[in-house]
């Protein structure tokens, strides 16, 4: 491996480190609490609110009592206890609960996968399956979805699932969603990781000259741009050889 195909590869690999860690914790912080809020919306109107009420209150304890014990946990490194108790609450808890729940357990098992050189294949597929459940299941709201489809894009995942990924993310940057310009960046970084270049520095010719993107990604394009143009001038240039004149050909 040469030494600018090493500097390349180091390069996407902090584009999509940053991708993967500091905004999905972001994501997790910002949108959690809402997860959380939308406890018991499937429970029936023949509930009396003073029932009901009560309900969610010692529910919505028990619920938070668990998943604080494995955020300890994880906080701990007992991934493999936290594991266990993630796997208790999405066999209990509610919808609305269960998608947070499965996020989190699908950043425990990221962070085993990072921790071990033992049955990488086998790890991407359950932190694919773990991502995947909240894609399919029908009681999860299209906004958790379109995210979730987002963050299994910087996560590590089989070669085979990479063209519904893929077919996801583009389906996602032409909506009208929240998620459409997090859906242009997660391509651009998977063609950056493929070598398509091409198509790498038009997503980010793109992103860099949209007008109401924030300013976090626009600043990341422009990296992008950069790190190709420096790359391009540091390509060999060819010059073509002039044609012998007619008739002066050498026999």
């Amino acid at each position: 491996m040469n030494e600018k195909t090493i500097e390349e590869k180091q390069f996407f690999e902090e584009v999509e480190e940053d991708l993967k860690y500091k905004r999905l914790h972001a994501l997790w912080v910002s949108y959690g609490k809402y997860l959380v809020f939308g406890l018991g919306l499937a429970l029936t109107a023949s509930i009396s609110h003073l029932v009901w009420r009560d309900y969610q209150k010692s529910n919505m304890q028990t619920l938070t009592g668990h998943y604080m014990e494995s955020l300890r946990s994880i906080e701990n490194g007992d991934h493999e206890r936290a594991l266990s108790q993630l796997n208790y609450l999405e066999n209990t808890a509610d919808s609305g609960f269960k998608t947070l729940v499965r996020l989190q357990k699908a950043y425990t098992l990221e962070l085993i996968y990072d921790k071990t050189s033992d049955k990488q294949d086998e790890l991407k597929e359950k932190i694919y399956s773990a991502y995947h459940s909240i894609q399919k299941d029908s009681n999860t709201p299209a906004f958790y979805k379109d995210m979730a489809s987002i963050i299994i894009a910087h996560g590590p995942f089989p070669e085979k699932h990479k063209p519904e990924i893929m077919d996801r993310l583009e389906a996602l940057s032409n909506s009208n969603t929240n998620w459409h310009h997090l859906a242009l960046e997660a391509l651009m970084v998977q063609h950056g990781i493929e070598k398509n270049f091409g198509k790498m520095r038009e997503i980010a010719t793109r992103l860099k000259d949209d007008m109401i993107i924030s300013q976090e990604i626009k600043s990341r394009a422009i990296a992008v741009l950069e790190r190709l143009d420096a790359d391009d001038m540091k390509k060999p240039k060819i010059i073509p050889t002039s044609p012998s004149p007619k008739g002066k050909e050498k026999k």
